[in-house]
């Protein structure tokens, strides 16, 4: 049997420990877990942005004349639908005594793209169901939603 000279180990290659190796992957668990909360953080903003431009474009499309509450709320759904949200609720208000036009008050829906149904069973996990909700009125930026 033919055996191989041993060599002398080279001290210029770097050395890394099993210490090393684990301490690398949970930062980098920790790094994909705030990306990931920031894409959810992301996602979610999107939304409540189109939400409120959806009922600022529903209560433009109430001022048509003859206009109903089901054409009203089936304008809010295509729109919605179209701006890659499920609908969960869509809230509209009777018409005014003043105007005698009807408005839609608040629309809450969730995302239904590719990436939020990735990050669905995270948000059950954390605690939460991914929503976006808009109103016709100015909503505070922190702080809890009536």
């Amino acid at each position: 049997m033919h055996t191989l000279p041993a060599t002398p180990v080279d001290s210029s290659c770097p050395r890394v420990g099993v210490t090393w190796v684990v301490q690398t992957a949970i930062a980098l668990l920790a790094i994909a877990a705030w990306l990931t909360v920031l894409l959810h953080l992301a996602i979610i903003v999107r939304a409540e942005l189109k939400l409120a431009q959806i009922v600022r474009q529903s209560n433009a499309f109430a001022e048509l004349p003859s206009v109903d509450s089901r054409e009203l709320a089936g304008y809010a759904h295509r729109r919605i639908s179209a701006a890659g949200l499920q609908a969960k609720r869509v809230q509209m208000a009777g018409r005014s005594a003043q105007s005698g036009k009807l408005q839609v008050t608040s629309i809450e829906a969730t995302p239904v793209d590719s990436v939020s149904r990735w990050l669905r069973p995270l948000s059950r996990w954390l605690g939460h169901e991914a929503a976006a909700a808009s109103t016709d009125r100015p909503q505070p930026f922190f702080g809890n939603r009536e």
